[in-house]
């Protein structure tokens, strides 16, 4: 036999193996699934990826030798994750929100949302020019996090914010005007059984169970959670 073929040979098998290792890592890292993102989330919660490991999958030199076709979703996973990233740290938690209704958005450092005087001090905060560009910002992120098929730490801490903020929406909501019967003219606030018990179970679960991960990039903030 020609050593030139076997020599031709070897390469080819080196290379087709190289390549079926780098398809490998990319099936591991990118866990496509036709359960649906709700369903991908909960999976892959606990393993969410570091983007230096995305970024090392485009470094692979059998990509110089060989076309792989997901490159492009690669690549596109990368762009994402980077914007989600910058847009975490810099949007939202690098930043100190300035207007100038900041001070009366911070709470005393009492256990109740009910004030002294009897006002709800959870109004002082949704009906902030803060909480407004909150959610803005929330909104716009969560566009780029719904395209990003994988989840990546970044993806994950951001997710949490989402929770966080959801879960202030919900008590808002929750609460209700109540004129009292009691010969006064004044008005109450009112929260019924079954929603103030909802709203502190999944309270619970947000604030008792953050991941690991989350924590860290909090932390990395100088925000700690209590």
């Amino acid at each position: 036999v020609d050593t030139e073929i076997l020599r031709i040979s070897h390469v080819v098998r080196n290379l087709f193996q190289s390549a079926d290792m780098w398809q490998s890592a990319v099936s591991a890292l990118l866990p496509y699934s036709s359960k649906g993102q709700d369903m991908i989330l909960e999976e892959v919660r606990h393993r969410a990826l570091e983007l230096i490991d995305l970024e090392e999958i485009v470094k692979n030199n059998v990509l110089s030798k060989v076309k792989m076709p997901q490159m492009k979703t690669v690549r596109n996973v990368i762009t994402l994750a980077r914007e989600i990233k910058a847009r975490l740290e810099n949007e939202l938690l690098c930043i100190e929100f300035m207007s100038t209704d900041v001070n009366k958005s911070r709470f005393p450092d009492d256990k109740s949302l009910v004030g002294r005087n009897g006002d709800f001090l959870l109004y002082r905060l949704t009906g902030s020019e803060i909480y407004a560009c909150l959610r803005e910002r929330l909104r716009s992120i969560s566009e780029t996090a719904q395209r990003l098929t994988v989840v990546t730490q970044e993806k994950l801490a951001f997710q949490w914010l989402v929770e966080v903020f959801q879960w202030v929406e919900e008590i808002e909501k929750a609460v209700t005007d109540y004129s009292s019967l009691d010969g006064y003219k004044r008005t109450r606030l009112f929260i019924d059984f079954n929603s103030a018990t909802r709203i502190l179970m999944k309270g619970e679960d947000i604030f008792f169970n953050v991941e690991d991960v989350t924590k860290e990039i909090l932390r990395a903030q100088k925000i700690s959670i209590r």
